[in-house]
């Protein structure tokens, strides 16, 4: 007979009794395994019994928080087949199971609940109890609309600076002022709602990885933007006495620091607190594609201000820039991503993007 031995707070362990062929864990309580967790997917992962080899095999079913056995990631819609003693991750928050067949029966009847019988709630010590994961839900909508309230903000700032500049409007001050504000804002929207820094990408998680990966994005970017310019001139497509427009002030040690700044801080709200947060509130098979279109959209509104060309080109970046951030979950390699790619685009091409 087997049994999911599962840790509890108190540091005892309770025997689930595995019967049947297929066993769903994930926090919506038609599961057998229910974990009340907005970390976890309302369908997060099935067990599938194999009758040929008498073993329990793993399957993620897309979760959007991932799964991990013994420490090794399980990817989206991967299978692991289960060893006695393995503990599986599923989630952000740990539900830390161990597998063990042929157990004595209990002495106590009461310390064993059979699957299909009664879902099984607050299963492991990081469980989140039912009134703390309304409460997260609750906070998670409050926390994608505040983050839209404050983006619209920022755009109507934007707004008035192209009203009130002539020439560049991304030299006015006030749009640097706003784009501070929007900051502070972020980061006291993070901290009403209750959700760590981490959540959205201000960690240094895999932080060599995502420099490293980033650095060859963006000399791809480079090259791209480059070439596209010569082979534009070259068919007579655009005309352009000067290569490069405005390096002097671009690349300035001023102009390169006000811009790596905004580029962190536009990526903190477009991709830490936007993805995040529809995230957070949409819950489904493709809760991060989603997430990662609807924040490029958002992410173009806010440069509708200059032009519509430049919408159009910040929305495909914004595509680029959210899947690296759903990638790495941190705001460090999209960031390197964004200053390099932004410059590129601002002085190989930057009379077109205003018209």
């Amino acid at each position: 007979m087997w049994y999911l031995s599962v840790e509890q707070r108190d540091g005892g362990q309770k025997q689930i009794v595995l019967s049947g062929q297929e066993v769903t864990i994930g926090r919506d309580d038609d599961n057998d395994v229910v974990i009340d967790s907005t970390s976890v997917s309302r369908l997060h992962a099935k067990l599938f019994w194999n009758q040929h080899d008498d073993s329990w095999t793993f399957t993620d079913m897309g979760s959007r928080n991932g799964s991990s056995i013994d420490g090794e990631v399980v990817p989206p819609s991967g299978s692991r087949v289960l060893r006695t003693g393995q503990r599986v991750k599923v989630g952000r928050v740990a539900l830390r199971i161990e597998f063990a067949p042929n157990i004595d029966e209990p002495d106590d009847p009461d310390d064993t609940t059979e699957i299909g019988q009664s879902p099984i709630s607050t299963l492991a010590p990081q469980t989140v109890s039912i009134s703390k994961g309304r409460r997260r839900e609750r906070n998670a909508r409050r926390f994608l609309g505040s983050a839209i309230a404050i983006t619209a903000a920022y755009a109507v700032a934007n707004t008035y600076v192209i009203r009130s500049s002539s020439g560049r409007p991304w030299m006015n001050p006030v749009m640097y002022v706003a784009g501070l504000l929007m900051l502070v804002a972020g980061l006291g929207l993070v901290l009403w709602c209750g959700f760590s820094m981490r959540t959205v990408g201000l960690t240094l998680r895999r932080w060599r990885v995502a420099i490293k990966e980033s650095l060859i994005i963006s000399a791809a970017l480079v090259l791209i933007a480059a070439l596209s310019k010569v082979l534009l001139l070259q068919t007579g497509a655009i005309r352009d006495d000067t290569f490069l427009h405005n390096a002097r002030t671009h690349l300035s040690l001023v102009g390169l620091a006000i811009y790596i700044v905004s580029a962190f801080i536009q990526e903190f709200v477009a991709r830490g607190i936007m993805v995040s947060g529809i995230e957070e509130v949409y819950e489904g098979k493709y809760d991060t594609l989603v997430a990662v279109v609807l924040s490029s959209l958002l992410f173009g509104v806010i440069h509708l201000f200059i032009s519509l060309t430049f919408f159009l080109v910040t929305f495909l970046a914004g595509i680029v820039f959210a899947s690296i951030f759903v990638r790495h979950r941190s705001l460090i390699g999209v960031t390197i991503v964004h200053f390099v790619g932004g410059l590129s685009v601002m002085t190989l091409f930057e009379p077109w993007i205003l018209r």
